[in-house]
């Protein structure tokens, strides 16, 4: 997934009253192409891009939707959300608005190990969170979190096959859930499944699906702007 430049606050030129809001939704299955959960996208539109607004604005956005104005069962059902979370939302304890069982907090790969990070982390984990490296680089600065995580996200097409075959031998003796991300052929998802991944994401099982939900009320954007830490 293609990320932006992080930022900490709220575009507070958003418009709570526009007509719609939008969250794109992508299969995660099994190696037996079963499905075991979506991961949840923000979109401003029916073109299915990922909009030109702060990164922390797109999980702020997502979540206000999901749980201040939506159920997240409309948006998955009985399935797995896989929610990103930047260091702002992280930090802010954003994940702790959902119920532990329904969602993996996704910490993507422009987080900081911070101290304050792997105590927040600690804290989710303790509360019961499954946790996710998402684009999962191979960065030694992850060791520090290794303990504390369930799933490691991996974007195959970063990677060259031979290396990462190496190094995912590495990732299975650690007994992590591997998610092999943007498998696009059915040769890649049987190199991947071969090679000890478990789960796979990609065009080759599905597209980002775009589901029209409602917009935020006044309320919800108020409490919105609580959340956010906005004055």
């Amino acid at each position: 997934m293609q990320h932006r430049q992080q930022q900490s606050e709220l575009n507070m030129d958003w418009n709570p009253d526009r007509a719609e809001a939008y969250v794109a939704r992508q299969t995660i299955v099994s190696a037996g192409c079963h499905l075991v959960g979506y991961e949840l996208l923000f979109r401003d539109s029916w073109e299915n891009a990922c909009p030109d607004v702060p990164l922390s604005e797109a999980t702020i956005d997502l979540v206000s939707r999901t749980q201040l104005s939506l159920e997240l069962e409309r948006l998955v059902g009985a399935n797995t959300a896989f929610i990103n979370f930047p260091q702002h939302s992280l930090l802010k304890r954003f994940p702790s608005y959902f119920d532990p069982e329904r969602i993996v907090v996704e910490i993507m790969e422009t987080v900081e190990p911070t101290d304050e990070i792997i105590a927040v982390c600690t804290e989710l984990k303790e509360r019961g969170y499954r946790l996710a490296l998402d684009d999962f680089d191979f960065n030694k600065k992850w060791q520090r979190m290794s303990h504390l995580v369930d799933i490691i996200k991996i974007d195959i097409s970063a990677i060259n096959p031979d290396i990462l075959a190496r190094k995912v031998a590495t990732l299975v003796r650690s007994s992590k859930t591997l998610i092999a991300e943007r498998i696009e052929t059915r040769e890649q998802f049987e190199r991947c499944r071969s090679i000890g991944f478990d789960y796979f994401q990609g065009f080759h099982f599905a597209r980002p699906e775009i589901l029209e939900q409602k917009k935020l009320d006044s309320n919800h954007f108020a409490m919105l702007q609580l959340l956010a830490d906005l004055p």
